[in-house]
Order: C-alpha cells, then sequence, then structure tokens
C-alpha cells in the first residue's frame, strides 16, 4: 500500500543540534505508540553509531519487538547514519516488505507492503515518517510543530 501522508523531521523539529539521534526516534515511537501502541517492529539498513541490536546493512527487515523493546534499543544509539524501521499490525505474524528489502535510499512514497509505518533515517540529516494511518501522521505533525 502506498502511504497517503509523508512527513520530514529535521533537527529544527527536535529542538536539537543534530537530526537522526537515538532519542528522537525514541520520541517518535512514543508518539506514534500513543495512537498504535500494539505495532511490532522490524529494521533493516541499520548503519547506527552506538550499541544497536543487529550487525550489518542488510535490506531484510529483522524483528525487534514490540514498542516498549524497540524505544530501549534506540537508548544507546548516538545517531543512525541510516535505517529503515517498519511499524506493522501485530496480527500479521508473517508481514511483506518491498521486492528487494528495505532500504534508507528507497524512492519517497513507495509501497509500504503491511507497513502501517515507516521511519527512515537520512545521512544523519533528516527523518521521514510515512504511514497511511491519518491520526497516528496528525499526532506527529502536532508533537514536532510541523505540515505534511
Amino acid at each position: 500500500m502506498k502511504p497517503t501522508s509523508v512527513l520530514r523531521l529535521d533537527r529544527e523539529a527536535f529542538g536539537a543540534t543534530a537530526a537522526c539521534l537515538g532519542w528522537q526516534l525514541g520520541g517518535m515511537l512514543t508518539v506514534i505508540g500513543q495512537t498504535r501502541r500494539n505495532l511490532q517492529w522490524y529494521a533493516a539498513d541499520v548503519h547506527a553509531i552506538g550499541p544497536w541490536l543487529f550487525r550489518g546493512r542488510s535490506p531484510e527487515p529483522a524483528r525487534i519487538g514490540d514498542h516498549e523493546t524497540t524505544v530501549r534499543a534506540c537508548e544507546g544509539v548516538s545517531q543512525f547514519a541510516s535505517a529503515v524501521f517498519a511499524g506493522v499490525l501485530p496480527e500479521l505474524e508473517a508481514p511483506v516488505f518491498r521486492a528487494g528489502g528495505l532500504w534508507t535510499e528507497d524512492e519517497e512514497g513507495a509501497d509500504l507492503g503491511d507497513s502501517l509505518v515507516e521511519i527512515r533515517a537520512f545521512d544523519a540529516t533528516y527523518w521521514s515518517v510515512e504511514s497511511t494511518d491519518l491520526e497516528l501522521m496528525r499526532n506527529l505533525e502536532r508533537r514536532y510543530g510541523v505540515g505534511s
């Protein structure tokens, strides 16, 4: 499914000196969790500065876990140079993602597959959030003071 909304968040949205920081992802996940707390999270193409769960930059999404597990996983990361995080409804035990895997540099508006929301870290410059859930996106816009 194609996203119905795309949001870009740079360092200014967080009142920070840099973007794509671990605590910023944790904050976005918390806002998303207020709308969709039950999502299961997957990660692909992760290049993290600081401790991360998986080694290597594979486009094959690896399951992180539920909301709390994913927020905890972000706590030790200083910054993401690249990453894709996909939130999937829990009833999908074997979600389908884009053919070829998930890459940070995939085209904006690319098919989300079974993901309800996708968060990408772009070269420590900005976060891109894409979703089909308009309520979720409105909550992010309100929290970070931006429009899509």
